[in-house]
């Protein structure tokens, strides 16, 4: 059977999504959000996109030179039974982390969420932010 014949056909094109959801739940199979990372003169910031989620429902630490972002999926209470016809919104655990370099201060890390966008500012030390011309002989 050719690919185009299952993605031309509905309900084959049903049957392989289908398939595709069930493998990754069989295998344990959690997405991890997209990151930007973003360089000036003060700072490094972390730019992660987890729509859906709230802000107490995400966690970040620093261990061991280590930023960790994460977050675990609460039980949500069920108002009323809901027969979906076709599911395709999820929210699952993740966790990401990213190791900081000696130039990060870590003690003034600081972080925003808004719009289901979460910004952190990692402040460069200041001896890393002075900038030495060097004279060429």
């Amino acid at each position: 059977m050719s690919l185009m014949r299952i993605y031309n056909d509905p309900f084959l094109r049903f049957l392989a999504e289908s398939s595709q959801v069930e493998n990754q739940k069989k295998n344990n199979c959690y997405c991890t959000p997209s990151a930007n990372i973003v360089e000036d003169k003060d700072a490094f910031r972390i730019e992660m996109a987890i729509p859906g989620y709230s802000r107490e429902e995400v966690s970040i630490s620093i261990e061991k030179d280590v930023l960790t972002i994460s977050s675990v999926k609460k039980e949500e209470e069920k108002a009323e039974e809901v027969n979906y016809t076709r599911k395709e919104f999820s929210r699952y655990d993740f966790s990401r982390s990213f190791r900081l370099s000696d130039a990060i201060n870590q003690d003034q890390v600081q972080a925003e969420f808004k719009n289901g966008l979460l910004s952190i500012v990692l402040p460069k030390k200041e001896e890393v932010k002075i900038r030495k011309e060097i004279a060429i002989a």
